[in-house]
This record gives C-alpha cells, structure tokens and sequence, in this order.
C-alpha cells in the first residue's frame, strides 16, 4: 500500500509537494496555459443554519486552521476572504481571483462560506468532503481519524499510486491513442460564438431548481426503470442537442466520470484525505435519435458507466490518454487537435450531498470556473431538491440560450420519463 509521507515533499514550512498524476497534470497544464482565464477552480459553498451568536471569524479561522495541523498564521491571514460588500457565494465565486492553492470565504451578511480549490489538487466531491470537514470544526466537532495526525499523513499519494496505474500496458496504450481520435469526431453540442480575438474570462454558472416534490417524481420514474438520474438526464441532454440543431439523429461526445473513493484502500477511502482527484474519466460517443427508446439509450449509458468503472486498466489508461491528448491538442497545425477543442457539453453527476456533507446546513451550491468552450452541467441532490448547475463561459455562449437549453433538456426528461411536472 501506497504510504502518504513517501510521495510527499515540504519545499517550505507548510508547503507540501508531490508530482502531479496525469489528470492533475491535464488540469495544471490547462491553467497554465491560459492563465487569464483562470479556469478549473473549484468553489463549493454553504448556507449555515448556526446563528450568528453560535459561530465567528475567531471559529471560522480556527477551523481553516485546524484542518491543516499546524500553527500557520500567516497562512491563515492570506487565504481567509471575508466578503461585506454583498452578494452571494454563487455570484462571487465565478469572478474571484484564483487561489494559488485553497482560500475559505466568510460570507457573514448572508451566513454563508464556501472554499475554492484548484481542480489540480483535488476534485468536485473532495471539495464538498473538505467543506464538511471545516463545518465540523466551525462547530467546535473533531474530526476523530484526523486527532494527533501529522499533516503530510492526512495527504494522500495520487490514485495512480493507489491503484496501480503507473505502468500501462502496451494494450493499453493503443486504446487510450484510440479513444483520443475518438474525440476528433463529429458530436453534437451547443454552438459556440466565434471570436475574432483571445477570449476574455467570464465564467457563468446557471442553476435549474426542482423542488421536492418533482424530484420525488423524478427518482421514482428512474427507479422504476433502472436507471440513475445521471443516465436519464445524459439522455435527456443527447436529444435536446438534437433538436437545437435541426437533427433527427447524431452522436453525443460525453467525459464519462465515475468516483472511485469507494473502491480505494484504507485509510485513503475516508473523508479525512479529501484532497485528492479520485475519479475516473473516459470519452464515450453515443449514438442518439430522436424515435429511438429513451429507456434503450439510458440502459447503453448505465452499461458503460458499469464497464468502465469494473475495467481494472481504468485508472493506467489516464497516463497515455492524458500525454496523447497535449500532444495531439499542442500542435498548432493538428487538425485533430482543433476538431478535439471544439465545442462540448459535459453531464457529471455527483449523487446525493448528504453521502458527502454530513452536518446539517440550509443550502450546498457548487461551481467550477470555465474558460474553454468546453461546458459541464453538474447534476446533485440537495435537501430532497435535484439541481442542474451548468458552468461555461460566456464569450462562447449567450445565457439565454444555456438557460433555454436546460429547459429543454428538462422537456426531454419529463419525456422519456413519461412524466409530468
């Protein structure tokens, strides 16, 4: 078993490094690229139901601190954000200064907090473990696994390490070229704007609400024909692409990204260790069509979902997928590399909250700040209540069409799930 302090290094007091896995590198690489764009940051937020009197700064701080294992002050003092000029987290978040690693905000007009992560250091269901973890603190809890632990023993080695997937089989090697061509092929999305200049950062999110009794609804239509709400609302999202360009049939380019804490090794599948990318990710084309089965295509979806989490070569692919994806996309005269940065839209499902965020909160939100033409719609459950988050960039695309779309990708929904909300 992979053992945390023999892959970590401190380069400074407090300052811990590793080298990067191929899919931390992936995200690096994309920021450091375009580092005007400051994309791939994770914010994930909450609403605290503690009454002011219950809760301070001094806590918050102490928390934040706590977290790390040592007496870092001057950290504390750089990376603590206290927000008194309005707005709320969500709108913050997707125009703040990028972190140079983690930075809490306080929020205390609207009793709110949320974290921002670079995506290279860990990923969307880390950063809600890591807010949970902080609200334990916050409410002067311990986190029991964590008591008397140095800090470079609560850092985990990366899942390539974990899971032996630094040595790629040949085979392996060739499916991952393989599936990097595949991304080069014709897929329906939405159509971007062209810009005769480098566009400028404007990260949007735009956020769909069900309220409780629809997602009721909704679960028990999927549960009754076995599927999750992530395969239905991939489907969904395939045929609304279709009709917003005119199409009766075509194919749906999806990052399909499957969570892979529950199938890692003690002590690293416990929530005390969420800073690390700990999921798999593979290019799947769908073929789509409009008179086809809606329970048909979501079966197909379901099916790869299972296939690619239980192929044990999964994790070794990302080192020869990854370095063939920045080669092929960093040649300027590739036009396999241009066709693969064309327009896509992403679904990534992440569950239920409560698995993640245990104490009691009035709300969760989520964004992630985006600078490609690449846009992603997170799909979760929050308090009984589904939400559809879609984070883009708005040089690409208009918001009355991001906020038309969903609207038609809940239509196909309610749909092919024979129901009415």
């Amino acid at each position: 078993m992979a053992n945390s302090n023999s892959f970590w290094e401190e380069t400074a007091r407090g300052q811990w490094t590793r080298p990067f896995d191929p899919i931390e590198r992936l995200f690096n690489r994309a920021k450091s690229t375009t580092p005007e764009l400051s994309q791939y940051i994770i914010s994930a937020g909450a609403v605290l139901d503690l009454s002011p009197q219950e809760f301070s700064l001094q806590s918050i701080r102490n928390a934040w601190i706590a977290l790390r294992a040592q007496e870092l002050e001057k950290w504390a003092d750089e990376t603590i954000k206290i927000i008194d000029s309005g707005g709320t987290g969500r709108e913050i978040a997707t125009s703040a200064p990028a972190p140079r690693s983690a930075e809490l905000y306080f929020l205390p007009a609207e009793n709110e907090i949320f974290v921002q992560v670079q995506h290279e250091l860990t990923d969307a269901i880390g950063s809600m473990m890591l807010l949970n973890n902080l609200i334990i603190l916050i409410r002067g809890g311990d986190i029991p696994s964590q008591t008397g632990i140095n800090e470079v023993s609560r850092l985990s080695p990366s899942l390539a390490q974990l899971m032996d997937g630094e040595n790629p089989t040949p085979r392996v090697i060739e499916l991952a070229q393989k599936n990097v061509e595949a991304m080069a092929k014709p897929r329906i999305s939405l159509k971007s704007q062209s810009l005769e200049i480098a566009p400028t950062f404007r990260s949007k999110r735009f956020e769909h609400t069900f309220d409780k009794a629809q997602t009721h609804c909704i679960l028990q239509a999927c549960k009754q024909k076995g599927m999750t709400v992530t395969h239905a609302t991939i489907v969904a999202t395939a045929r609304a692409l279709l009709k917003y360009n005119g199409l009766e049939v075509g194919e749906f380019g999806q990052f399909l990204q499957i969570n892979l804490r529950d199938t890692l090794p003690s002590p690293y599948d416990r929530s005390m260790r969420p800073i690390m990318n700990c999921f798999t990710s593979k290019y799947v084309l769908f073929p789509v069509s409009s008179s086809g089965s809606f329970s048909d295509a979501a079966k197909s979806v379901r099916e790869e979902y299972n296939a690619w989490k239980s192929n044990r070569s999964n994790v070794a692919s990302h080192g020869p997928f990854c370095a063939a994806l920045e080669k092929t996309v960093a040649e300027p005269t590739n036009t396999l590399g241009s066709a693969i940065l064309e327009e896509m839209f992403n679904v990534s499902g992440l569950g239920l909250v409560s698995r993640y965020i245990t104490e009691s909160i009035q709300d969760f939100w989520l964004s992630v700040t985006v600078g490609s033409r690449f846009a992603t719609m997170y799909v979760y459950t929050v308090n009984d209540s589904l939400r559809y988050v879609v984070v883009y960039n708005s040089e690409f695309y208009d918001e009355k069409i991001v906020a038309n779309f969903v609207q038609s990708i809940v239509r196909e929904m309610t749909s092919g799930l024979d129901i009415i909300l």
